[in-house]
Order: structure tokens, then C-alpha cells, then sequence
């Protein structure tokens, strides 16, 4: 199996904005469920203990991170489109 996770950055207000710069939030609710499915991002299960956010209400994992210069970290992942998600060896 894979995990589910759609990385978003947090915004001042609480809300979530998405890699491509949807501010998820705001979107109607109508449309959430297509844009969720196509910021998601698939990782091995094994990655799951790396992970240090839990599953939400729809099956995914939400991770916060930071987007600068097109790449988005998190606490223990890196994300581009060239390249796609990367688990970040802690030394």
C-alpha cells in the first residue's frame, strides 16, 4: 500500500495553501475533493514512522511545510516536480 500525503503550507490564518497555490481553504467545497486529489502526492507505507502527522478524516496525511524556489520541504520530506517526493536522511 501507499501513504497519501498532500503537502500544503500553512498561512498566517490557519489555512492551508496548496503546491500549486490553491489556498484550499478558500475553494468551494464543491471542488475540494478534485483539488485535494490532484495536490496528492503517493509515498511507501514504510515512510509512515517518518511521518509526524496523523491521518485526516479523508484518508490523507496533511504535511506542513515551507515552498521556496519551487520545492517544498517538510520536517522529513522534500518535494519538486522533477524529482517528486524525497524521504530527508537525518544525520
Amino acid at each position: 500500500m501507499s501513504l497519501s500525503i498532500v503537502p500544503f503550507v500553512p498561512l498566517a490564518n490557519g489555512q492551508r495553501q496548496l503546491l500549486n497555490g490553491v489556498n484550499y481553504d478558500e475553494s468551494p467545497d464543491y471542488l475540494k475533493m478534485e483539488i485535494r486529489i490532484t495536490n496528492t502526492v503517493n509515498a511507501p507505507d514504510s515512510w509512515k514512522k517518518y511521518l509526524n502527522a496523523p491521518y485526516n478524516d479523508d484518508g490523507c496525511i496533511w504535511l506542513a511545510g515551507v515552498l521556496c524556489d519551487g520545492q517544498f520541504t517538510g520536517s522529513t520530506v522534500t518535494y519538486n516536480a522533477q524529482i517528486g517526493l524525497k524521504r530527508v536522511q537525518k544525520k
